[in-house]
């Protein structure tokens, strides 16, 4: 058995020139010992890889990064709160789900939960249970299989002085900085027990550090 002088790699028997970096098999009479001969302490030393090979492994690791980031855009893409229209899927989908945690997470989300942990306690804890009680009620007024849909008809952007009132509302009642504002024309029909009942709607969107949110009652 024997080895390529330059890179180290395993070479056949009858090899003229290394299948690795190139190199012609017959070494110079002042050439090393093979690179990945134990050396004098019993240690083992790893082949000395070739520019060549270097180049593919670099290439190999930069398609991975490639791709672990485009997964990564994808899903920020299809993110629930990358566009008022996915919001309104979201809240469509937990809705007929009876998610209560996904509902509430959608028409009172988070950054307002914690503003209004801090200043109204007490408004807090009424509104998380009146969220509790929303699909109970519907339930017992309706019938257990009511389902709603959500149909966009179109959207208008918040612009001049209304943008500058709304940020300002926001930012006084919550300590936010809202980034964009769209007001979405939608059709909401309510299904139960062979009817529908739709109602044509405006809902309120603002855009925070880069999500979308509506702006609900209870």
């Amino acid at each position: 058995m024997k080895f390529c002088y330059k890179c180290g790699a395993q070479l056949e028997d009858g090899d003229v020139f290394c299948t690795s970096c190139g190199t012609k098999t017959e070494a110079p009479a002042s050439s090393p010992a093979p690179q990945n001969a134990s050396n004098e302490f019993g240690g083992y030393k790893a082949p000395v890889r070739s520019k060549k090979t270097m180049i593919i492994i670099i290439a190999a690791i930069a398609a991975v990064v490639a791709i672990v980031a485009s997964i990564f855009i994808i899903k920020s893409a299809t993110s629930s709160t990358s566009s008022p229209e996915k919001v309104l899927d979201a809240l469509e989908e937990a809705f007929n789900k009876r998610d209560a945690k996904a509902f509430g997470e959608i028409v009172f989300p988070m950054h307002m939960r914690e503003h209004m942990r801090k200043e109204s306690p007490d408004e807090l804890a009424e509104i998380m249970l009146r969220m509790g009680e929303t699909f109970e009620e519907m339930a017992d007024y309706y019938d257990e299989n009511f389902k709603v849909t959500i149909d966009v008809l179109g959207s208008s952007k918040l612009s001049g002085d209304d943008y500058r009132d709304l940020a300002e509302e926001y930012y006084l009642d919550y300590g936010i900085k809202i980034e964009d504002a769209v007001n979405v024309d939608c059709v909401l029909t309510l299904w139960y027990d062979g009817e529908s009942e739709p109602e044509t709607e405006e809902i309120l969107f603002y855009k925070y550090k880069g999500e979308w949110f509506a702006e609900t009652e209870f």
